[in-house]
């Protein structure tokens, strides 16, 4: 019969510099352990469960709400006609939706196709009702692109699960109203 000793002998002890998991069939692919971000004095012991599967770096719970600091941008559009052609920019909501994850909004990024002339076309997000931006950010007369907004920085940037965010055009131009405009608002996971 084929089986394991019950027999522990005494520990192995490795530096983490000198100990490689390489793969059988490319040995170029290779993992190490480090362990150089560990207070002093301290053990950390990784349990593997018994399970096939992935290591998630980052991941703290199996619903995923251990994962900070990713990426969370969110799309809107404005001046399109249904079947995607260029209208004039009207000074409205465009978009509204709730967030399903924490986190914070750190910048923006936007396109448009016809320029806005005589004036800037102007844009805003709101977390409940409030601009979530000392200065909005906007399209310069004839630019195509973004001039950064500031965010606030009171804590009106950060959202939670459940909080409402509103994408509205609060100026369009003037002399020629601006036409098919992209805006991203940048966030990360919290």
């Amino acid at each position: 019969m084929n089986q394991r000793s019950p027999y522990r002998g005494p520990k192995t002890r490795l530096k983490d510099v000198l100990f490689e998991i390489f793969d059988s069939l490319d040995p170029s692919k290779i993992v190490r352990f480090l362990v150089s971000g560990l207070t002093t004095a301290t053990t950390r012991t990784l349990t593997v469960p018994d399970a096939d599967g992935t290591i998630l770096l980052g991941a703290d719970a199996a619903d995923g709400s251990g994962l900070v600091g990713l990426p969370n941008d969110i799309a809107f559009i404005a001046g399109f006609g249904y079947d995607m052609t260029g209208e004039n920019l009207i000074v409205q909501t465009y978009g509204e939706m709730v967030m399903a994850r924490s986190g914070s909004f750190t910048g923006e990024a936007g396109y448009i196709d016809t320029v806005a002339t005589g004036a800037a076309a102007i844009v805003d997000i709101e977390k409940n009702g409030t601009t979530i931006y000392a200065s909005k950010p906007e399209f310069a007369i004839s630019d195509n692109a973004l001039t950064a907004g500031t965010l606030k920085t009171d804590g009106t940037e950060d959202y939670v699960s459940g909080d409402r965010i509103t994408f509205k055009v609060t100026q369009v131009g003037s002399t020629i109203l601006g036409q098919k405009l992209r805006f991203t608002a940048k966030g990360v996971t919290a």
